[in-house]
């Protein structure tokens, strides 16, 4: 018996995600492989995820790393979620000219791993990275942070 490719597509539609695909997607939204696995074992944060992306998909990998790391309760609902996000966020600083001072501060306090950092053991980016926070009160924009002093370090 064959059927029409439209049914079978509209049934494709509705089935849900295999744990791969799933995984593959959040990855893909910027969540870690580590927390998009542990997510797609867990059907119900699954599914407040993808509410979650419902309402601002951009919003997805912060979530997600909040979720995994249990810094937001998983029985809050997707709206509720988002709007603590968005809360959060407009706090960060994130203005170049106010991390920069901040940035050479953490510099000048760790020559030695500067020095380590520029004979090419990146990974102590990372050690500075977390004066920088430590600094802001864990509301410096990370990205923005890590791009200053990767520029200041060359």
């Amino acid at each position: 018996m064959l059927f029409p490719k439209a049914y079978t597509e509209s049934i494709r539609a509705r089935l849900p995600l295999l744990p791969s695909d799933r995984i593959s997607s959040l990855v893909t939204q910027g969540v870690s492989q580590k927390s998009a696995e542990l997510i797609a074992k867990n059907e119900s944060l699954a599914n407040l995820l993808s509410e979650i992306g419902a309402i601002d998909a951009s919003l997805i990998a912060h979530a997600a790393n909040l979720l995994v790391n249990k810094k937001i309760s998983s029985r809050e609902s997707a709206s509720t979620i988002v709007d603590t996000i968005r809360r959060s966020n407009s706090s960060r600083i994130s203005d170049p000219s106010v991390l920069e001072p901040i940035v050479d501060k953490v510099i000048k306090d760790n020559k030695q791993v500067v020095f380590e950092y520029q004979s090419g053991k990146l990974g102590v980016l990372g050690y500075l990275m977390s004066f920088v926070m430590k600094e802001t009160s864990g509301k410096a924009d990370a990205k923005i942070a890590s791009e200053l002093l990767k520029k200041k370090l060359k």
